[in-house]
């Protein structure tokens, strides 16, 4: 079939009412062939729990290929179901229907009578056999689809599909199908188009008469909320609320409202400013006054049946009154595509399906949805300041167990109720109907009605949404159960964004994006028929649910202010009872009883402040009669040294009080300015949780879920989260960065004051983890999806002393099969945490980690058996679990003094100095073997640190500079001209385009990079670089080649930058040993320490031995040296490789010199002799089959020096075997990871 007669195809299937006979023809040519094996179950023979929804089942025909075998369905629901709702209902039938025959797949069409609209579905079960039983694999059917039919366009469906209709010899695997329905794609498409649009057409085009004087930022953002709001319409004329005259609904109302406008309206570029804005301030919202009086009748009648949206997205705020003009060729380019073109973004708005329903873990749709703006907003973000905003969008998976894991805790720590129970009801809803205990339901019911939810870093309330969803779904099956009666779900989301949900972001259009996808799950839930839509505002006004502000740092006139803790539980009854007047009427403007317009969204904001500003004055009351109490103490205390000569005792107190007496006025003073600095202002410009979220502080304390996923940026990125590097010098912005890392320090140490230090190297995630722990009230549960490298690095000790100290961790949970975040190079872990109301003494924290991607693992029962582990467990299919106990984990981070090691004493392991420890090597990937050879090598095992001195490979600050390649002859030639005359010109060319001579003397063989090598021994005939090597000064270097290159750097700025800056001559790298050996600070599959009498960048760390050189050298080249490595690396790089720095290396057990054999000589001078290989092949393995499937089988050398090692141990062949396997294991895992997204 040529791409002509496909694309027809599709177009008559896809874009039109179903019809049987063009089903089966699209499935005959897509499929080639397949067996006509028909039936229909109907009646008595569709199960009691679908009767209600389904007529008919019939099968066409089924298909087997490969292996698999799919059934061909059609589904005939019945008139009262329509294809947006029973999404569940649908899918658990098919499942039904697919494990009753055990078959594997379905595609159906599930076809509504009253609808000229249907679906077709992939329906995908996955099995296991056991003990020569088939059983269900643990987790439920998972369904993709296509929305398609009369009023939905067939353009995804023709990339998805013409493929294997245009290749005629090509039948569909299973895997082919899935990857036909992949929503990634559609994802991905869909982003191109929208930056496309966002960037180049709107941005680009906008009219002001000031416009090269408004800042970008706020370009940026009216473009964001103008493409917001169409896309909302969009979305919201699926509906069918968008009409014409006499009622005509209209499921392309925006396109065709801008055809009616070029066939009526005389003038040019009025679409946005006359016809738009009517649409958006005066039809939505009932405001018939900001109708424009030149619009055509229709136009106006057709307004006048809009729904009453209300909420804040079509009311006219600060971005519109900036004055913005749109002219028409922004609208050309969103809704006229090029039909001739296989461009997809022009016109891209009419190229794409959009559905407003989202998709679930277990249901996808293949269309635009709510979800993928969030998935647009993240990759925005992430594109526009790659490196620094490190915003990636969380997977609905991971989302899902996150917001159910967080339920559990909060219920059980609230409610009392065994987790058994809680797992059992949280991860499987329907099991609530066969609950029998009633109490414990109502308590359920009662705590989740009460729950306080939050994500500091709201993003696109990809977490709000998600945690909505799944109290809804348990809402719904508490009602059912308790009052035997059906949940209102638009009533019920309503309240549960009312009373629940909150969220703050620094970026104004990500509070507006995740204000559109809550708007945009409750348009799903409401139904014109049932509704009253056109007199009674429909849509909440979220501006006090979402705010936009710095999580982090809560300052006001470079004041930090803490209100957490008591401050709010003891307040005045007049402060009291403004609060509570603030909650009604926040409750109102979210309602829509009061106007949503500025003026009412002020006089909330300054109702706000006003409570702010009485806590002020009550916080400086407070300690001035501190202070004045302290003052009469003093002056008591100086009177009586007129009386009594004054003791030394004395002289100690009043200078105690007098140090007292100052830190008040200090106190005193700071809050009088934070008084007089928010009193300058008329509205409120700064934000503070415990007055923007007054309601929640004063009436719990706290919020008892913080939940997220905190941006990742790398402390040397870390800046203000709204300043753009361009506009500032390189030293300015080098001083902004410096200053707003200390407003992050200062603003942890203002809530916990016992956080003394904090590592400045940390990344971003680490101060959102102190803030949102601040952020809860006792009991209450943080769940962070983050970055693993606070697990294994050095920035990560204080982190992990702070929670074992001061929180209960629970779980930290990895998966070993499938990255979290496809664009982001980090590997990720959940961590589960309680705050207790009081320190505790010890506690359980477990490691996790699933050996399969969370969608198929994650079951009620597994969940259940990590619970109840109390030992660690290793050999299961699905998982690993590491229980760990507090005082355990103390006791090997803590530092012994050498004192007390050697005297046997023992002080509190809380009292001692805490530096850190491999959590993540150790527990969550180490295998059983690893543990095993601790306990037998106690006293044969050694630190790195302690046989070897481990520092940085060459750190030149302007590599560029230093780092240079010889013009016409090789690194070895250059060596030997050197030699010969040291006063000879070499050619030389440099990284930053500047090639000339440089005297010979000067220019040293480097390793840049383990890419130039090929053996353990280092070769000058390997190598491609050269370093500027000079210690002399410009008085010593006087007529050189070498004066005028640094005279060249100067000008080129380099002597400026921080590294060479710090050096007495900039360009002096200082003298360097150069017998070593090289640890590659990346490795990916093969293991070289290299053997070395040359320089090295500091791509490498460098060892020196302080034993016997060549011992310490085979040693590091064992596999074992390799297994520990694979534990500490750092395995936070999502391309696979390991990270591994010099304070990773000390700390990696090693065989002691002293107790190995001098054969291990002969060993290692036969394998540094010759190529190194990756792991596979150096171990024997084929990483394309199961690892412990084969034999181990390693090369002859490598198992000579292997053996030595292992003989040392003391080690049985099973566990010499046990070594391999772990060791292919962990890199094979690391690989295939980095590959699963």
């Amino acid at each position: 079939m040529d791409r002509e007669q496909a694309k027809k195809l599709i177009i008559n299937t896809f874009e039109n009412p179903f019809a049987k006979d063009r089903f089966v023809y699209f499935l005959r040519n897509l499929l080639k062939s397949f067996e006509e094996s028909t039936f229909v179950y109907q009646g008595n023979y569709i199960p009691d729990a679908f009767e209600k929804y389904v007529r008919t089942l019939e099968r066409v025909g089924k298909y087997n290929y490969d292996g698999k075998e799919i059934d061909l369905l059609i589904v005939e629901l019945k008139k009262e179901t329509s294809l947006e709702r029973a999404r569940t209902m649908q899918r658990n039938f098919i499942a039904w229907y697919l494990k009753g025959r055990l078959t594997d797949a379905a595609l159906v069409a599930f076809v509504s009578p009253t609808s000229e609209d249907w679906r077709f579905s992939l329906v995908k079960m996955d099995y296991r056999f056991e003990e020569k039983k088939v059983k269900e694999e643990i987790t439920p059917a998972r369904r993709w689809s296509f929305l398609v039919g009369k009023n939905e366009k067939s353009h995804t469906a023709q990339s998805r599909f013409l493929p294997l209709l245009e290749n005629d010899d090509w039948k569909p695997a299973l895997k082919d199908l899935e990857e036909a329905f992949n929503v990634e794609v559609v994802t991905q498409e869909f982003f191109d188009a929208y930056r496309y649009a966002l960037h180049e057409v709107i941005i680009k085009n906008l009219k002001h008469e000031n416009i090269n004087e408004i800042p970008y930022e706020k370009k940026h953002s009216f473009a964001q909320q103008l493409l917001s709001r169409i896309l909302f319409i969009y979305f919201l004329q699926k509906k069918g609320w968008l009409k014409w005259k006499n009622y005509e609904q209209d499921k392309s109302y925006l396109k065709n409202l801008w055809l009616k406008y070029k066939e009526k309206h005389c003038k040019k570029d009025k679409f946005y400013s006359i016809w738009l804005k009517s649409l958006f301030f005066g039809a939505f919202n009932k405001r018939f006054q900001f109708i424009h009086s030149e619009l055509p009748d229709d136009i106006k009648e057709s307004y006048s049946t809009m729904p009453f949206l209300n909420g804040g997205l079509f009311s006219e705020n600060e971005l519109d009154k900036i004055g913005f003009d749109v002219p028409d060729e922004v609208f050309e380019w969103l809704f006229e595509p090029d039909l001739w073109s296989s461009d997809k973004k022009k016109g891209f708005l009419e190229i794409f399906n959009f559905t407003i329903d989202e998709a679930t873990p277990l249901d996808v749709e293949v269309a635009v949805d709510p979800e993928m703006l969030g998935k647009v907003y993240e990759s925005l973000i992430n594109e526009e300041e790659r490196g620094s905003s490190g915003i990636f969008y969380t997977p609905r998976n991971e989302i899902d167990l996150m917001c159910r894991l967080s339920l559990v805790e909060y219920l059980h720590a609230k409610a009392g109720i065994d987790k058994q129970d809680l797992i059992d009801l949280i991860f499987n809803p329907p099991s609530i109907s066969k609950y029998e205990n009633i109490d414990n339901l109502k308590l359920i019911r009662r705590y989740l009605e009460e729950v306080k939810i939050v994500d500091p870093a709201v993003g696109s309330a990809s977490f709000l949404v998600g945690m909505m969803s799944v109290l809804v779904e348990l809402h719904s099956e508490l009602t059912r159960k308790i009052e035997n009666r059906e949940e209102n779900l638009f009533a019920l989301k309503n309240r549960i964004i009312l009373e629940n949900l909150y969220g703050v972001d620094i970026k104004d259009w990500a509070v507006m994006v995740g204000e559109l996808r809550l708007w945009l799950s409750l348009i799903i839930e409401t139904d014109e028929k049932y509704m009253d839509i056109y007199t009674k505002p429909l849509l909440p006004n979220l501006s006090f649910k979402i705010r936009q502000g710095d999580s982090l740092v809560e300052e006001i006139g470079g004041v930090f202010i803490n209100l957490r803790g008591n401050a709010l539980k003891t307040l005045p009854k007049s402060i009291q009872q403004k609060i509570a007047e603030l909650i009604d009427r926040k409750a109102d403007y979210f309602s829509g009883k009061r106007s949503a317009d500025l003026k009412e969204k002020y006089e909330i904001e300054s109702l706000e402040m006003e409570i702010f500003r009485e806590i002020l004055q009550k916080r400086i009351d407070e300690l001035t009669e501190k202070r004045n109490f302290k003052e009469k103490e003093l002056n008591s205390l100086k009177g009586q040294k007129d009386l009594f000569e004054k003791d030394r005792s004395q002289e100690k107190e009043l200078k105690k009080l007098e140090e007292e007496i100052k830190q008040f006025e200090n106190e005193i003073h700071k809050y009088q300015n934070v008084l007089y600095t928010i009193g300058k202002g008329e509205k409120k410009d700064y934000f503070l949780w415990e007055i923007d979220f007054a309601e929640v502080f004063a009436q719990k304390g706290g919020f008892d879920i913080v939940i997220g996923n905190p941006p990742y940026v790398r402390q040397e990125l870390i800046a203000p989260p709204l300043a753009r590097e361009e506009n500032y010098t390189p030293d300015e912005w080098r001083e902004i960065k410096k200053q707003y890392k200390e407003k992050l320090i200062q603003a942890v140490q203002s809530v916990w004051k016992d956080v003394k230090k904090i590592d400045k190297k940390s990344d971003l995630y680490v101060y959102f983890y102190y803030q949102g722990l601040s952020l809860l009230n006792d009991g209450g549960i943080f769940c962070f999806i983050n970055s693993n490298s606070w697990l294994d690095v050095g920035y990560g000790a204080g982190l992990q002393e702070f929670l074992l100290k001061n929180m209960k961790p629970i779980y930290i949970i990895d998966n070993l099969a499938k990255r979290s975040f496809k664009q982001a190079d980090v590997n990720t872990v959940i961590v589960l945490i309680q705050k207790p109301a009081n320190k505790l003494e010890d506690y359980v924290i477990k490691f996790v980690a699933f050996k399969k991607p969370f969608e198929e693992a994650i079951s009620p029962d597994v969940l259940k058996e990590i619970e109840i582990a109390n030992k660690p467990i290793f050999d299961h299919l699905l998982f690993r679990v590491y229980p760990k106990t507090k005082k355990e984990l103390l006791e090997e981070g803590v530092e012994y003094p050498e004192e007390e090691t050697e005297l046997g004493l023992r002080h509190s392991v809380e009292s001692l100095p805490y530096i850190g420890n491999k959590w993540g090597g150790k527990y969550l990937r180490a295998p059983e073997i690893y543990f095993k050879i601790l306990e037998k090598g106690k006293d044969k095992l050694v630190r790195l640190g302690d046989i070897a001195e481990v520092r940085f490979g060459i750190k030149t600050g302007a590599n560029e500079f230093f780092y240079l390649k010889p013009v016409g002859m090789t690194v070895k030639e250059v060596v030997e001209v050197a030699e010969r005359d040291p006063k000879a010109l070499i050619r030389v060319k440099n990284g930053a385009g500047w090639e000339g001579e440089i005297e010979a003397e000067f220019l040293k063989p480097v390793i840049k990079s383990p890419r130039e090598l090929k053996t353990i021994m280092v070769k000058l005939e390997d190598l491609n670089y050269l370093v500027f090597m000079c210690h002399k000064s410009k008085g010593e270097l006087k007529g050189t080649k070498t004066l005028e290159y640094i005279e060249c750097g100067e000008r080129q700025k380099y002597h400026k930058r921080p590294t060479c800056r710090s050096r007495n001559l900039w360009w002096d790298l200082g003298e360097q040993e150069k017998n070593s050996y090289l640890w590659s600070r990346i490795h990916n599959d093969s293991h070289r320490i290299y053997r070395s009498h040359i320089y090295a960048a500091d791509t490498f760390s460098v060892l020196y031995p302080k034993y016997d050189f060549d011992i310490t050298g085979a040693i590091l080249n064992s596999t074992m040296v390799w297994f520990g490595k694979e534990l500490h690396g750092r395995k936070v790089l999502g391309e696979g490789g390991l990270s591994s720095l010099g304070v990773d290396l000390v700390n990696i057990q090693v065989v002691n010199p002293e107790v190995v054999s001098r054969k291990i000589l002969n060993s290692f001078n036969r394998l540094r002799s010759r190529n190194i290989e990756n792991i596979f092949t150096e171990l024997g393995f084929d990483p394309n089959h199961p690892i412990r499937e084969q034999e181990p089988n390693p090369l002859p050398d490598r198992k000579e020096l292997d053996d030595i090692v292992f003989d040392a141990l003391g080690l049985t062949e099973q566990e010499r075997k046990e070594v391999y396997w772990a060791v292919a294991e962990l890199v094979k895992a690391r690989l295939d990871k980095a590959k699963s997204v």
